[in-house]
């Protein structure tokens, strides 16, 4: 995803030292909100942590990661395949 206004990346971007993102995904365990790439930018930003009630994907990357991420699920589909991140700063489900 090279689309830097798309809300995922808006979302990853705004996140403030020593905050936590936090990404919905209804519930949907193999609902994927995010990879190694995204994931790896939240640190260089000083962001605490990383939480999703769906899945990441590269989890072997991630487990390797000295970054807090809480996923309900590992996955390896990508994360436009069932939802589409829509918004940033709303309330979530």
């Amino acid at each position: 995803m090279n689309d830097y206004d798309h809300p995922q990346r808006r979302a990853v971007e705004s996140v403030k030292p020593g905050q936590t993102l936090v990404m919905d995904r209804q519930g949907v365990g193999r609902a994927t909100a995010a990879g190694d790439i995204l994931i790896t930018r939240l640190p260089r930003l000083g962001a605490a942590a990383i939480i999703t009630d769906g899945s990441f994907r590269d989890s072997p990357s991630l487990r390797d990661l000295e970054f807090c991420n809480f996923p309900a699920n590992v996955s390896a589909m990508t994360n436009l395949a069932l939802h589409n991140a829509v918004d940033v700063q709303v309330p979530i489900g």
